[in-house]
């Protein structure tokens, strides 16, 4: 199989994977796979033409397609899989190739990560490692979305729903009291009452902090938070509570500025955030050191000064190898 023909069905994969169950495939995975290789993205494009095709199978034979084509978990069997279809039906093969549907470079088409039998998003907006962007949505809100991030929207006739799928993004929304403005992120529902707010989400952990007005965060179990002009609320997956803390409007949104702030929060947390501006990613040595908890400003643009400088405010020690930083505990 030509490197090409790779592309193409990994191509395809990803577009299913998302498609037939987006809870199971995280489009952080997907933004990682398309940042790697700028012909990743161009394969999405060519098979892009042929959508339309697809929407209009029928949906068992769709669901067929996503059985066969699409593993439920990145894997090296991936793409020997693949290369085995097309030596069992080189035609079945190019048809999946001709018919497959794929992606927009920023705003992902409306039939993109939803799944067979829910709603689509009328847009997902993904940015790059790096790089911000400034959105206005149709009801004239405005988000300013943070590197490395995923922001799905839905705007209805009941209520305006936006799901942050990854990264961070802060909310300047436009009042209209027919329609509640609702941010799903994770297991967390925010909504907004008349109000500016920013939320962060790193795996499970999410930090909301509001700068004008009053929000609400809810979680599954009925437990329910609001926090007011600055009040940041922190949802702790481990114990699945809500915590409620003191916050500076400036410090809240400085990431806009390329200043990450932390406030006593998991140098995991710290990390992972960090790594959504770096190229050569952190990593740690020892899961002890993730748990350990930093205070401080970090700027994307010194990262080798605060690795540096990183064990004479914590217990780490930083190993550097083949260009990568490691942190482990002393």
């Amino acid at each position: 199989m030509s490197e090409q023909d790779k592309r193409m069905y990994e191509a395809g994969q990803w577009w299913l994977r998302l498609q037939e169950n987006p809870d199971a495939a995280s489009a952080g995975e997907w933004l990682s796979w398309a940042q790697a290789d700028p012909a990743n993205l161009d394969a999405f494009d060519r098979i892009d033409r042929e959508a339309m095709t697809y929407k209009q199978l029928d949906p068992q034979l769709r669901r067929q397609l996503a059985r066969e084509f699409a593993p439920a978990a990145a894997s090296p069997a991936v793409t020997a899989s693949a290369s085995r279809a097309g030596r069992r039906n080189p035609v079945r093969a190019s048809w999946w190739l001709a018919t497959a549907a794929g992606v927009a470079v920023v705003a992902l088409g409306a039939f993109l990560l939803r799944s067979l039998t829910g709603p689509a998003p009328d847009a997902v907006y993904a940015t790059e490692r790096a790089l911000h962007q400034n959105v206005t949505l149709a009801d004239g809100s405005q988000v300013t979305i943070g590197a490395s991030t995923v922001v799905a929207v839905s705007m209805g006739e009941q209520e305006r729903r936006i799901q942050l799928r990854d990264g961070e993004a802060y909310f300047e929304v436009s009042k209209d009291v027919r329609r509640p403005f609702v941010v799903d992120v994770g297991r967390i529902s925010v909504t907004a009452i008349g109000t500016a707010f920013n939320v962060r989400r790193t795996g499970e952990n999410v930090a909301i902090s509001v700068t004008e007005g009053r929000v609400r965060a809810t979680q599954p179990a009925g437990d329910a938070v609001e926090a007011v002009a600055g009040e940041r609320i922190l949802y702790e997956p481990e114990g699945h509570r809500f915590r409620l803390t003191h916050v500076s409007p400036a410090r809240a949104v400085a990431w806009r500025e390329r200043r990450l702030e932390f406030v006593n929060e998991p140098l995991a947390v710290v990390i992972a955030n960090l790594n959504r501006y770096v190229s050569s990613q952190i990593t740690f040595s020892d899961p002890a050191a993730a748990q350990l908890t930093f205070t401080g400003t970090v700027s994307p643009e010194n990262t080798v000064a605060w690795l540096r400088a990183l064990p004479d405010v914590l217990p780490v020690r930083v190993t550097h190898e083949d260009h990568r930083a490691a942190i482990g505990v002393k």
